[in-house]
């Protein structure tokens, strides 16, 4: 169980790193192109990026649940069960 736990802790911190990095690479493109307010919205956007990204995840997992519950209770509805 341990492994596991960190696999995800792993998984999830570089992944989230990778994010913000990207928004901060962005943000340096911008500050190069002489647009500091551009260039903070971008830093802004990579970091708020892990947690948009957990949240669609969770949208995308409630999605999941919803329709796999319904085809539950078709197949428990169904005749001849």
């Amino acid at each position: 169980m341990n492994v596991f736990v960190a696999y995800l802790v792993v998984a999830g911190g570089v992944t989230a790193g990778i994010q913000v990095g990207r928004g901060v690479v962005r943000g340096a493109g911008k500050l190069i192109d002489g647009e500091p307010k551009a260039a903070l919205r971008e830093v802004g956007a990579g970091l708020v990026a892990p947690v948009r990204s957990a949240c669609d995840q969770v949208r995308s997992l409630g999605d999941d649940v919803w329709a796999t519950a319904g085809q539950a209770v078709r197949k428990l509805n169904a005749p001849g069960v």
